[in-house]
């Protein structure tokens, strides 16, 4: 899993290890979050089950899922000779494919991350001709379109995401080689206020404008030339339109922290995610889905301010960042929007 960013090249530490995604095309990879304990961790599976079950799809078929290399940020993704990454490349294949088994245009739904990896890769990757050809709709569910300020949080602490087993010092060491998780550091945070201030120093606190000394106080190794390497493929094309017809899909009305506290004794470098669960404080808080905020899920709306095809923008109340897709509504919406007119 370790990687290593050498002469401006982001690669694997081990060069005879490759990270694949699991069943491409199909939906394995995406049913569970653990597949060891799939009932306990369902992830994309009940959705798969509601589409199967009342929009005749076929999973393999007019359904199919897409793992990509979530460690890696749109400068892997968008080139195919490293010994990871590629992503994007294999997405483009897969959607072709798909095409061609259905004899139509195919949609692209992304949750979460899922969603700004998709819109880079429509709006950054491939050309207008192909989009035209093969593309019917595009459907971001809470995506992060700016990100959210605790991601770089969870990025100088690491976080074992909960899961049994996964030590959260271990877990720290691998997020700090990733910079996929720096592409959700956001450039546009409009609150008048710092995302994180540090109990240890009454006056210490990081807004934008101190991301590189919040990485160097923190001690990561080669954090900002990571951070470098990501901003750099992307400050200038970031938030480009798709152009392809545009249903942007998110929750609503449910507190969002923008703002935290560390409150215990230890010292920055050696924060870890159990730290950040038990001794940080919300001090700032705005409307979102409970993970990212309005600002940053709002924005796919300006999408059409910079783009020809249509968007569409469906709010849902207090649906939260991850129970969206198991919402009801949600599913008949989406259902709705998937239907060939």
């Amino acid at each position: 899993m370790s990687v290593e960013l050498k002469n401006g090249i982001l690669g694997q530490k081990d060069r005879n290890v490759r990270i694949f995604g699991k069943d491409i095309g199909g939906m394995e990879g995406l049913n569970s979050i653990i597949a060891e304990f799939p009932s306990k961790w369902y992830y994309m599976k009940p959705l798969a089950d509601y589409l199967v079950s009342n929009g005749s799809y076929e999973i393999g078929k007019s359904l199919r899922g897409f793992t990509y290399d979530w460690r890696v940020g749109v400068r892997e993704r968008a080139n195919d000779s490293l010994s990871l990454g590629g992503d994007y490349f294999k997405l483009q294949k897969l959607v072709e494919e798909t095409f061609k088994l259905n004899g139509r245009k195919v949609s692209l739904l992304g949750h979460s991350m899922g969603g700004p990896f998709l819109q880079y890769f429509l709006a950054n990757f491939v050309s207008q001709d192909w989009k035209d050809r093969y593309i019917y709709k595009y459907i971001p569910v809470a995506g992060p379109f700016d990100g959210t300020s605790f991601s770089l949080i969870l990025y100088v602490t690491g976080t074992n995401w909960q899961f049994p087993g996964f030590k959260p010092e271990n877990a720290k060491k691998l997020l700090r080689q990733y910079p996929s998780i720096l592409f959700m550091t956001p450039t546009q945070f409009p609150y008048k206020y710092p995302f994180f201030s540090y109990k240890g120093n009454v006056s210490y606190h990081v807004d934008l404008s101190d991301i590189e000394k919040f990485l160097t106080d923190a001690q990561v190794s080669n954090g900002v030339a990571l951070y470098h390497h990501e901003y750099s493929q992307y400050k200038h094309n970031r938030l480009n339109a798709p152009n392809v017809t545009t249903h942007c899909m998110y929750g609503y009305g449910t507190p969002t922290a923008t703002r935290v506290r560390y409150t215990g004794n230890k010292e920055l470098k050696d924060l870890n995610y159990m730290d950040v669960l038990h001794n940080t404080t919300v001090v700032n808080s705005e409307d979102g889905d409970g993970t990212v905020p309005i600002y940053s899920l709002e924005l796919c709306d300006q999408f059409a301010k910079s783009q020809k095809k249509p968007v569409h923008v469906h709010r849902f109340a207090n649906e939260t960042h991850s129970d969206i897709i198991n919402s009801e509504q949600f599913q008949k919406i989406l259902l709705e929007i998937l239907s060939y007119d």
